[in-house]
């Protein structure tokens, strides 16, 4: 039996009678809430453990390297994310408030496509949230809405932009590898065929010329 909700985070508003919230009990510890008034009989609640619900679902699917799965509601406020103690906060702000002196300038351009309800692929610079110092980073995020009813929450992949810089600069190298091996052949057939043309040439004169000795 869990105590009850003392703060409410996120409120998600299903239909006139369910909502999604995420609360904070009296234990101290954040819970998902799924809500719904029964008339003339109070409200009907589900507690859902926010940990075990990430480990379960999220926190296997390995995004590149260093990625994750976040997921939001449609204020910004973070839901599920692999720093813990980020859970509860607006996204832009909270960090702010968390992590003093960072820049997220190139990240709110995201998160407002995000509370839009928009879904796609931006390129932007954040941190390791979870590393020490916080190293600066450049990310990708795809994002989509997770419709919920009347409202909607916002599912997203952050991963390190190196995951697929670093393999396609691989690749090019390669490329242009296997063509300047290419051309360095190119280059040695031509000179082996001019060689042989030369050498005909030559030969030919000389036979030529012992011809015309041999008349004589």
């Amino acid at each position: 039996k869990k105590s009850r909700p003392v703060r409410v985070y996120s409120a998600s508003r299903i239909d006139d009678h369910k909502s999604l919230e995420m609360a904070e009990m009296e234990n101290g510890e954040k819970y998902l809430i799924l809500k719904m008034e029964i008339r003339g009989e109070g409200v009907l609640s589900l507690v859902l453990d926010l940990e075990a619900y990430y480990k379960a679902l999220m926190q296997r699917q390995h995004v590149g390297t260093n990625g994750y799965m976040v997921l939001k509601d449609r204020d910004g406020i973070i839901l599920m994310h692999p720093e813990r103690a980020q859970w509860g906060i607006e996204v832009i702000e909270g960090r702010m408030e968390m992590y003093d002196g960072l820049d997220l300038t190139s990240l709110k351009t995201m998160i407002n496509h995000q509370k839009e309800g928009m879904e796609g692929v931006d390129e932007y610079y954040s941190y390791w949230w979870m590393k020490e110092g916080y190293p600066r980073v450049r990310k990708i995020g795809a994002y989509c809405p997770v419709n919920l009813g009347e409202d909607f929450l916002v599912l997203s992949a952050v991963m390190d932009y190196n995951d697929i810089y670093i393999p396609v600069v691989k690749g090019v190298f390669k490329l242009v590898l296997l063509f300047l091996a290419f051309f360095l052949v190119m280059v040695v057939m031509a000179a082996y065929i001019l060689h042989m043309m030369l050498q005909q040439k030559k030969d030919t004169e000389q036979i030529t010329y012992l011809t015309e000795l041999n008349r004589i």
